[in-house]
């Protein structure tokens, strides 16, 4: 029984460890330093790790798309690979793709700078609950139209309508969650606490990592505010 327990904990090890070799491949960084020809994509743009820096720096949507592409990747490889080494076991796949998503948000061979996760996280749940991700596009599609154009807030929009929407799934959805999951030969997580909590913490590494974009927007709208109210009195 004992015996039993190490392997466990050293295919839980190991599990991660697959989710954050493939979270530290840094698609953006290689991308960018292959196209702008060893251009450091930390320090330019807006400096963040992901596709959509990568096309803004490199002015490549073609660039942009392979970063977007392998970076989902990164998040559903791990998912697929853990689920092979350890069937029907939620836990397992989750700590794959939590380490696959933080390492790309914080990757310590960029100095723990990285992306914000979108793309990884959407890669995880494609694996995982696939219907998270149609929320999360019907979340960012409604925002778009009734609140803002501002990707960021967008996303963080998006990210938490997503986990609202799951945490009130009807039998439906869940039912349309493994019609999904099972045309990918995968195997569907339930709609447990556990899967609730795993939204929870993916949502708050996505969240936390727009939270500075979004001051400096705020930032600098009060910035125009203040000098458009100091030409009008000016005036």
């Amino acid at each position: 029984m004992e015996g039993l327990e190490i392997l466990d904990v050293v295919l839980y090890v190991v599990c991660c460890a697959i989710g954050a070799a493939f979270g530290m491949i840094p698609t953006a960084w290689l991308v960018t330093r292959k196209v702008r020809n060893g251009a450091d994509i930390t320090s330019e743009g807006s400096g963040n790790v992901g596709a959509r820096n990568t096309y803004d720096v490199t002015g490549s949507k073609k660039a942009g798309l392979l970063v977007a592409l392998v970076d989902i990747l990164k998040g559903f490889v791990p998912i697929v690979v853990s689920s092979w080494i350890v069937p029907e076991n939620f836990v397992y796949a989750a700590g794959a793709g939590f380490f696959a998503v933080a390492m790309h948000n914080f990757n310590p061979l960029l100095g723990w700078k990285g992306g914000r996760g979108l793309a990884t996280a959407a890669g995880v749940f494609l694996a995982l609950c696939p219907v998270a991700v149609v929320f999360w596009g019907v979340m960012y599609v409604t925002g778009r139209a009734a609140i803002t154009k501002n990707v960021n807030v967008l996303s963080v929009i998006a990210t938490l309508g997503m986990a609202a929407m799951l945490f009130g799934t009807p039998v439906d959805a869940e039912a349309f969650n493994n019609f999904l999951i099972d045309m990918m030969w995968l195997t569907p997580a339930e709609f447990s606490s556990q899967l609730k909590v795993f939204v929870i913490v993916i949502s708050l590494l996505i969240i936390y990592k727009h939270i500075e974009p979004i001051r400096a927007l705020v930032q600098q709208k009060q910035k125009q505010e203040t000098q458009n109210d100091t030409g009008s009195e000016n005036v």
